[in-house]
């Protein structure tokens, strides 16, 4: 219910600040700040620092990863990242970010690589997050939804043994 409440509310946040383009109301601290969030979730990443990576979210926050349940709560996301792949390098980079009132939303470009197994893997895609500003000012990641420009590989055959004849 509270996702629900959080969509709709800046949805009509977005639509009643009208077809501005720009930064709303968003001042150039805030944006800079905003921003600031998503380098830091970068860098806790790669640091395989999860406990940091939660504390940039909101407690109730909901991470919509490509091909798999959201998952729901710093807990959740915590537990998810520490079941995944760790990353190698992860960079992030912004092309708008816009807000009114205390809801913002960021999206751009990101790159990322991991071990999984002994395998290096890596992609490249687009992400949004939606962040609230919390009481003291800062901003706190609400919704965070990104996926791949290409889609997964998928896992090459096994060679097929030859039968005697």
């Amino acid at each position: 219910m509270r996702f629900a409440l959080l969509l709709l509310s800046a949805g009509a946040t977005l639509a009643a600040a009208g077809c501005r383009t720009g930064n709303a109301t968003l001042s150039e601290e805030d944006v800079a700040a905003i921003r600031s969030v998503g380098q830091e979730f970068t860098q806790a990443t790669v640091e395989g620092d999860y406990d940091r990576v939660a504390d940039l979210h909101t407690e109730d926050v909901v991470w919509m990863a490509p091909d798999a349940p959201a998952t729901t709560g710093r807990d959740g996301l915590r537990q998810t990242l520490e079941a995944g792949p760790r990353a190698l390098s992860f960079v992030i980079t912004p092309a708008h970010t816009e807000g009114a009132g205390d809801i913002a939303y960021d999206r751009g470009a990101f790159t990322w690589r991991a071990m999984i197994g002994t395998d290096t893997v890596s992609a490249s895609g687009k992400y949004v997050q939606v962040l609230r500003r919390q009481p003291d000012g800062s901003w706190l990641i609400a919704l965070d939804i990104w996926n791949a420009d290409e889609p997964a590989m998928p896992p090459a055959a096994a060679p097929v043994a030859s039968r005697p004849r």
